[in-house]
């Protein structure tokens, strides 16, 4: 992912849409959700303030990205941050305008959109 701008848009598309599903299916589960708790918690209290404003900043991320895309909490250099990325990015390319490892990610163009919710 890091260096797909040397490939074409068809591998970049793909291997973009495999990596991108296959965490996602990863990170969903039956009855999941809640409030995180430990690390994750500590986390997103120090880079956001709180759960709730993180909340926000995903969902607006996923809502205001137009067609197809994604929302992603990210991590980078010890922070947590909230980006989106166009079609199948993600934040690894090296295309990618706000670039970190992907902690959650939410396919906005061909899934219901979940609101995260409290």
């Amino acid at each position: 992912m890091k260096n797909i701008s040397k490939h074409g848009v068809a591998i970049r598309n793909n291997g973009g849409g495999h990596y991108n599903h296959s965490l996602f299916w990863k990170l969903m589960k039956p009855s999941g959700g809640g409030n995180p708790n430990g690390q994750i918690a500590e986390a997103i209290n120090s880079s956001f303030g709180s759960f709730k404003i993180m909340q926000e900043q995903f969902n607006a991320a996923a809502t205001s990205r137009f067609g197809s895309g994604w929302a992603w909490l990210i991590a980078d250099k010890g922070k947590l941050s909230i980006t989106s990325t166009p079609n199948q990015d993600n934040p690894l390319m090296d295309i990618a305008e706000v670039k970190g490892n992907p902690v959650l990610a939410l396919d906005v163009g061909t899934c219901i959109l979940f609101k995260i919710s409290e």
